[in-house]
């Protein structure tokens, strides 16, 4: 791709196209879609994009909240190495005029779970991890967050949001990110976790537009990415070890 001449930052922030006050498995609405029109003198950096929401965790028997009641003994929890990143199954982006797919992130939460305890601290549990994907690193902690809405500010964990390359939205023709959740059982665990169930409120998507100086002309476009693979094989070599261990 040809040298752009940058202009200058600006902020940016879209809603889902699918307007909702809640999504939630349990209310079958577990879907968010997001759209970005293209720009003939804008690109976005995709190191900037975040997935910004509230989580809260409520009881189905009279849609209780905040769901965490300690003192009553409840046990429900989420995962407390991954986080509110559980929550999603599939992240898929197309192209928005031609629907083309992109890039599509099946297993999102396993994927998860099998990259990030890897690269992250305990030291930084305690830091800009909770802020970010909603995980405290110890089950206690993690617990106590859901007796209120936790929110959150996502990094999106795909091969083109971790790209270095800015996103030329003329040349891919514009922007369409899904993100489907996974089911209650998948994401909530304890001995009452049947009782209970999460929700997503206020969803955007926040990015910075790289301004240009002239609109880009070439509608060639390519781009490296990161690619992970064989996710299973890590889980399963996990899934033994616990298994070896607990018998």
């Amino acid at each position: 791709m040809s040298k752009v001449n940058v202009v200058g930052i600006s902020k940016a922030k879209v809603h889902p196209l699918n307007n909702q006050a809640s999504y939630s498995p349990y209310r079958n609405n577990s879907v968010l879609n997001f759209e970005i029109a293209p720009q003939a003198d804008k690109m976005i950096d995709p190191r900037t994009l975040r997935l910004n929401f509230e989580l809260e965790v409520r009881k189905t028997a009279g849609d209780a909240f905040p769901a965490g009641d300690l003192s009553a003994g409840e046990d429900v929890n989420l995962d407390s190495r991954v986080g509110i990143n559980s929550i999603w199954d599939l992240v898929r982006i197309r192209q928005q005029t031609t629907n083309d797919v992109l890039e599509e992130t099946r297993n999102y939460g396993f994927m998860a779970a099998a990259t990030m305890p890897s690269g992250v601290s305990l030291e930084n549990y305690k830091k800009y991890v909770s802020n970010l994907y909603g995980a405290f690193g110890r089950d206690a902690c993690q617990a106590e967050s859901l007796s209120q809405a936790v929110p959150v500010s996502l990094i999106l964990r795909t091969g083109l949001c971790s790209s270095q390359s800015l996103w030329n939205l003329q040349a891919l023709g514009g922007m369409r990110i899904e993100l489907v959740m996974n089911s209650l059982s998948q994401v909530l665990n304890g001995t009452d976790a049947d009782d209970f169930y999460y929700q997503v409120t206020n969803p955007n998507l926040t990015f910075n537009y790289v301004n240009l100086a002239s609109p880009i002309q070439s509608n060639q476009y390519q781009v490296a990415y990161p690619l992970y693979t064989s996710f299973t094989s890590v889980i399963s070599v996990k899934f033994s070890i616990r298994t070896k261990s607990s018998s």
